[in-house]
């Protein structure tokens, strides 16, 4: 195995004391999607469009209607040509990456970020820099902390927004302010919007789609519906930015399963909305349930996430000694059969945290986090070797 694999591997390893298989008698707190069915009339659609038989290729960008719907959707300047539909987020964010740098170029990663991330980066043999993201308070971060990481080699600027594992949701005026200077400087600044129709504000969320020809946006159709498996995202750009992207994607994927595709041209022209509606009320429930419940229990170092279906607890805040968050996280499903990830997994200044998903039902959400209580508690009291 060469150095740059070694270093992937050591980069984004989560946690190997985890199989699928041992999810069905755990309380999953790391489930990441909605934990309920595909709705039935999103099923019902895909079932019609099987049986059509019009599955041929497409091509590499895309079908032209469903790129006509989602640059309508994000109100994009630059029109269907500035719009490609992907295997997902990370299709996405790999096409964008190794399209885009070059080896030795500098890459700006948040210091709290999705794994994902530093695998790519390190693919394309970029050097990852992290800016610091404040993981304590509702305000993400600084301006200020991203631009002194600046520097003639900073190829690309990477954001996400909702962040994951967070749900902090970025002040939409300082990604104005970052995609100015991205301009500027002639930095490309790249915004996961994975879960931008998951937010729990009043207000409307804001899209970086269109803000200059140096932004690129790439989100997923998968988070809110269920629909990981069916792999369908897009990247919204410049036509320019987006001729780069499909030369290489050309050779790497084909195009995303048309099937998805059509299904997306359903959603997109609404079969989804009422569900989506009543989705998003049962996570705003279960978020309310998910703080109330760790507040009764004395849990209150986390931020209310705005966003997406996690939260990030300081669990080390509630300890006598140290123990690493992955260690805490194996433990505690061994002991407790409660799982979660390690806040580690999401970089060194995660340590101490462990993330927490509220997208499962309403009996797990309050009796895993009684169960994480128990455990913190027999840790303190029955001096438990680490």
């Amino acid at each position: 195995m060469n150095k740059k694999n070694t270093q992937i591997i050591k980069k984004t390893k989560i946690f190997d004391f985890l199989s699928y298989e041992e999810l069905t008698d755990k309380i999953d707190f790391v489930i990441s999607e909605p934990g309920f069915p595909i709705p039935a009339v999103i099923r019902n659609s895909a079932q019609e469009i099987v049986l059509s038989g019009k599955l041929s290729y497409t091509m590499p960008e895309g079908l032209i209607k469903l790129r006509e719907l989602i640059a309508d959707k994000f109100n994009h300047k630059y029109g269907k040509d500035g719009v490609t539909v992907t295997l997902g987020a990370s299709e996405a964010l790999y096409s964008i990456i190794t399209s885009l740098t070059e080896s030795g170029d500098e890459v700006l990663l948040p210091s709290l970020r999705n794994p994902s991330y530093d695998a790519v980066a390190l693919l394309a043999e970029t050097k990852i820099v992290e800016y610091k993201i404040n993981n304590i308070d509702k305000n993400q971060f600084f301006v200020s902390n991203i631009e002194k990481k600046i520097t003639d080699k900073t190829k690309m600027i990477i954001l996400n927004n909702p962040l994951d594992p967070t749900g902090q949701v970025i002040v939409f005026e300082d990604i104005q302010k970052i995609a100015e200077i991205c301009k500027k400087k002639k930095i490309f600044l790249v915004v996961d919007e994975s879960y931008n129709e998951i937010h729990y504000s009043k207000q409307k969320y804001l899209t970086a789609s269109g803000l200059n020809e140096y932004v690129i946006v790439f989100t997923t159709l998968s988070k809110l519906f269920s629909m990981t498996g069916w792999r369908l995202g897009w990247i919204l750009s410049s036509d320019e930015i987006m001729k780069k992207i499909n030369i290489l994607r050309k050779y790497s994927i084909t195009c995303v399963p048309t099937i998805s595709q059509l299904l997306a041209i359903r959603i997109l022209e609404g079969i989804g909305d009422k569900t989506s509606d009543k989705i998003l009320s049962i996570l705003s429930n279960h978020r309310k349930l998910m703080n109330e419940t760790l507040i009764k229990y004395g849990l209150e170092s986390f931020i209310i996430p705005a966003g997406g279906y996690y939260l990030f607890l300081k669990y080390s805040d509630y300890l006598d000694k140290p123990l690493s968050s992955e260690k805490f996280s194996k433990m505690l499903k061994d002991e407790k059969n409660v799982l979660t990830v390690p806040g580690k997994t999401f970089g060194d200044s995660g340590e101490g945290y462990i993330r927490i998903s509220f997208s499962t039902d309403e009996t797990n959400i309050q009796e895993g986090v009684k169960k994480i209580k128990e455990f913190i508690d027999d840790l303190n009291n029955f001096n438990i070797v680490y």
